[in-house]
Protein backbone atom coordinates (compact mmCIF):
# COMPACT_ATOMS: atom_id res chain seq x y z
CA UNK A 1 0.00 0.00 0.00
CA UNK A 2 2.76 2.06 1.06
CA UNK A 3 4.61 1.73 -2.61
CA UNK A 4 0.97 2.44 -4.44
CA UNK A 5 0.15 5.41 -2.59
CA UNK A 6 4.36 7.38 -2.74
CA UNK A 7 4.02 5.80 -6.79
CA UNK A 8 0.49 8.10 -7.49
CA UNK A 9 2.04 10.91 -5.40
CA UNK A 10 5.48 10.95 -7.27
CA UNK A 11 3.63 12.50 -10.17
CA UNK A 12 3.10 15.25 -8.33
CA UNK A 13 5.91 15.81 -5.73
CA UNK A 14 9.74 14.72 -5.59
CA UNK A 15 10.89 11.57 -3.60
CA UNK A 16 7.50 11.54 -1.26
CA UNK A 17 8.04 9.65 1.95
CA UNK A 18 5.01 8.18 3.05
CA UNK A 19 4.16 5.90 5.85
CA UNK A 20 1.28 4.03 6.59
CA UNK A 21 -0.27 2.90 10.07
CA UNK A 22 -3.00 0.57 10.53
CA UNK A 23 -5.42 1.98 12.95
CA UNK A 24 -8.02 -0.32 13.38
CA UNK A 25 -9.12 -4.00 12.22
CA UNK A 26 -12.72 -3.88 10.21
CA UNK A 27 -13.25 -7.68 10.21
CA UNK A 28 -13.52 -10.49 12.42
CA UNK A 29 -14.70 -13.97 12.21
CA UNK A 30 -17.53 -15.90 14.15
CA UNK A 31 -18.55 -19.09 13.78
CA UNK A 32 -21.66 -21.01 12.52
CA UNK A 33 -22.35 -25.12 13.55
CA UNK A 34 -25.19 -26.58 12.49
CA UNK A 35 -28.86 -26.49 10.85
CA UNK A 36 -28.03 -23.48 8.86
CA UNK A 37 -27.43 -23.01 5.00
CA UNK A 38 -23.41 -22.65 4.96
CA UNK A 39 -22.28 -23.75 8.44
CA UNK A 40 -18.70 -22.44 9.29
CA UNK A 41 -15.74 -19.66 10.16
CA UNK A 42 -17.64 -16.54 8.80
CA UNK A 43 -15.63 -13.41 8.01
CA UNK A 44 -17.47 -10.05 8.76
CA UNK A 45 -16.90 -6.72 8.59
CA UNK A 46 -17.95 -4.10 9.73
CA UNK A 47 -21.30 -4.01 12.23
CA UNK A 48 -23.21 -7.38 11.88
CA UNK A 49 -26.21 -8.38 13.59
CA UNK A 50 -27.59 -12.23 14.34
CA UNK A 51 -30.21 -11.46 11.75
CA UNK A 52 -28.06 -10.75 9.05
CA UNK A 53 -25.92 -13.23 9.63
CA UNK A 54 -28.12 -15.50 9.43
CA UNK A 55 -29.08 -14.28 6.45
CA UNK A 56 -25.37 -14.14 5.13
CA UNK A 57 -25.44 -18.21 5.62
CA UNK A 58 -28.72 -18.75 3.44
CA UNK A 59 -30.58 -18.86 6.57
CA UNK A 60 -31.89 -21.97 8.84
CA UNK A 61 -33.03 -25.12 7.71
CA UNK A 62 -36.59 -26.82 8.28
CA UNK A 63 -34.66 -29.25 10.73
CA UNK A 64 -33.47 -26.00 13.19
CA UNK A 65 -35.14 -25.93 16.40
CA UNK A 66 -34.97 -21.94 17.19
CA UNK A 67 -35.98 -23.01 20.65
CA UNK A 68 -32.59 -24.59 21.67
CA UNK A 69 -30.25 -22.48 19.54
CA UNK A 70 -28.38 -20.54 21.15
CA UNK A 71 -25.15 -17.58 21.08
CA UNK A 72 -22.22 -17.76 22.70
CA UNK A 73 -19.63 -15.49 23.62
CA UNK A 74 -16.68 -15.85 25.74
CA UNK A 75 -18.00 -18.86 27.11
CA UNK A 76 -21.17 -17.94 27.77
CA UNK A 77 -25.03 -18.18 25.98
CA UNK A 78 -26.42 -15.10 25.65
CA UNK A 79 -30.01 -14.40 26.45
CA UNK A 80 -31.16 -14.20 22.76
CA UNK A 81 -34.32 -16.30 21.61
CA UNK A 82 -34.03 -17.20 18.23
CA UNK A 83 -37.37 -18.61 17.98
CA UNK A 84 -38.91 -15.02 18.78
CA UNK A 85 -36.93 -13.12 16.29
CA UNK A 86 -37.10 -15.22 13.28
CA UNK A 87 -40.70 -16.44 13.89
CA UNK A 88 -42.03 -13.77 15.55
CA UNK A 89 -40.26 -10.76 14.36
CA UNK A 90 -38.65 -9.86 17.85
CA UNK A 91 -35.92 -7.70 16.51
CA UNK A 92 -34.69 -7.46 21.03
CA UNK A 93 -32.98 -10.33 19.69
CA UNK A 94 -31.13 -9.49 17.01
CA UNK A 95 -27.70 -8.50 18.66
CA UNK A 96 -24.92 -7.27 17.36
CA UNK A 97 -21.95 -9.67 17.00
CA UNK A 98 -18.46 -9.71 18.02
CA UNK A 99 -15.30 -11.17 17.18
CA UNK A 100 -15.43 -14.90 17.84
CA UNK A 101 -18.94 -15.64 18.36
CA UNK A 102 -20.86 -18.99 17.85
CA UNK A 103 -23.73 -19.47 16.74
CA UNK A 104 -25.35 -23.27 17.29
CA UNK A 105 -28.53 -24.11 15.30
CA UNK A 106 -29.13 -27.85 16.66
CA UNK A 107 -31.07 -30.65 14.88
CA UNK A 108 -35.06 -30.68 16.14
CA UNK A 109 -34.78 -34.88 16.24
CA UNK A 110 -36.22 -34.73 19.70
CA UNK A 111 -39.29 -32.39 18.38
CA UNK A 112 -40.01 -35.23 15.58
CA UNK A 113 -43.62 -36.34 15.47
CA UNK A 114 -43.28 -40.23 14.68
CA UNK A 115 -46.68 -41.85 12.86
CA UNK A 116 -46.94 -45.82 12.52
CA UNK A 117 -49.13 -48.55 12.13
CA UNK A 118 -51.93 -48.01 9.70
CA UNK A 119 -50.87 -45.14 7.56
CA UNK A 120 -49.92 -45.34 4.04
CA UNK A 121 -46.55 -43.92 4.63
CA UNK A 122 -45.47 -44.34 7.93
CA UNK A 123 -42.82 -42.00 9.52
CA UNK A 124 -41.10 -39.46 11.57
CA UNK A 125 -42.34 -36.21 10.85
CA UNK A 126 -40.78 -32.76 11.59
CA UNK A 127 -42.93 -30.64 13.92
CA UNK A 128 -44.72 -27.25 13.03
CA UNK A 129 -46.38 -25.13 15.95
CA UNK A 130 -50.20 -25.97 15.85
CA UNK A 131 -50.16 -29.25 14.11
CA UNK A 132 -52.84 -31.47 15.08
CA UNK A 133 -53.28 -35.74 14.64
CA UNK A 134 -55.18 -34.90 11.50
CA UNK A 135 -52.49 -32.99 9.83
CA UNK A 136 -49.31 -35.65 11.00
CA UNK A 137 -51.45 -38.21 9.59
CA UNK A 138 -52.46 -36.52 6.14
CA UNK A 139 -48.48 -35.84 5.95
CA UNK A 140 -48.47 -40.34 6.59
CA UNK A 141 -50.23 -40.56 3.63
CA UNK A 142 -53.49 -41.10 5.39
CA UNK A 143 -54.83 -43.71 6.80
CA UNK A 144 -54.78 -47.50 5.44
CA UNK A 145 -58.11 -49.33 4.21
CA UNK A 146 -57.47 -51.29 7.27
CA UNK A 147 -56.92 -48.86 9.83
CA UNK A 148 -58.90 -49.02 12.85
CA UNK A 149 -59.77 -44.91 12.76
CA UNK A 150 -61.47 -44.16 16.15
CA UNK A 151 -58.59 -46.17 18.28
CA UNK A 152 -55.70 -43.81 17.07
CA UNK A 153 -53.27 -43.85 19.84
CA UNK A 154 -50.92 -40.47 20.99
CA UNK A 155 -48.09 -41.75 23.28
CA UNK A 156 -46.65 -38.70 24.62
CA UNK A 157 -43.94 -37.56 27.38
CA UNK A 158 -45.25 -35.70 30.39
CA UNK A 159 -42.67 -35.57 32.73
CA UNK A 160 -43.66 -38.35 34.70
CA UNK A 161 -43.36 -40.93 31.82
CA UNK A 162 -45.78 -41.93 28.65
CA UNK A 163 -49.50 -40.68 28.34
CA UNK A 164 -51.80 -42.63 26.48
CA UNK A 165 -54.39 -40.73 24.38
CA UNK A 166 -56.76 -42.03 22.54
CA UNK A 167 -58.17 -39.63 19.45
CA UNK A 168 -61.47 -40.79 17.20
CA UNK A 169 -59.91 -39.37 13.77
CA UNK A 170 -62.29 -41.43 11.89
CA UNK A 171 -65.20 -39.20 13.96
CA UNK A 172 -63.06 -35.92 12.23
CA UNK A 173 -62.92 -37.17 8.99
CA UNK A 174 -66.23 -38.35 8.58
CA UNK A 175 -68.64 -36.55 10.82
CA UNK A 176 -66.99 -33.17 11.12
CA UNK A 177 -66.44 -33.66 14.78
CA UNK A 178 -63.26 -31.35 14.63
CA UNK A 179 -62.93 -31.00 18.87
CA UNK A 180 -61.58 -34.62 18.96
CA UNK A 181 -58.39 -33.47 16.67
CA UNK A 182 -56.15 -32.65 19.19
CA UNK A 183 -52.74 -30.63 18.92
CA UNK A 184 -49.62 -32.76 18.60
CA UNK A 185 -46.93 -32.13 20.87
CA UNK A 186 -43.22 -32.05 19.95
CA UNK A 187 -42.12 -36.07 20.62
CA UNK A 188 -45.66 -37.30 19.95
CA UNK A 189 -45.72 -40.85 18.56
CA UNK A 190 -48.93 -41.43 16.67
CA UNK A 191 -50.10 -45.02 16.73
CA UNK A 192 -52.71 -45.75 14.08
CA UNK A 193 -54.00 -49.34 15.20
CA UNK A 194 -54.96 -52.29 12.73
CA UNK A 195 -58.94 -53.39 12.64
CA UNK A 196 -60.77 -55.35 10.29
CA UNK A 197 -64.05 -53.73 10.50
Amino acid sequence: LKEVIARELAEYMKDPNVTVIVTGINSFKVFVKGEVGAPGAIVLRGKVTLLELLTMVGGVKETADLKRAYLMRDGLKLPSDFYQLLREDDLEQNVPLQANDSIVVPDNYQSRITVIGEVLSPQALLYREGMTVLDAVLQAGGLSPFAKGNKIVVMRENGEGKEKIVVKLKDVIEDGEIEKNIPIKPGDVVIVPKGWF
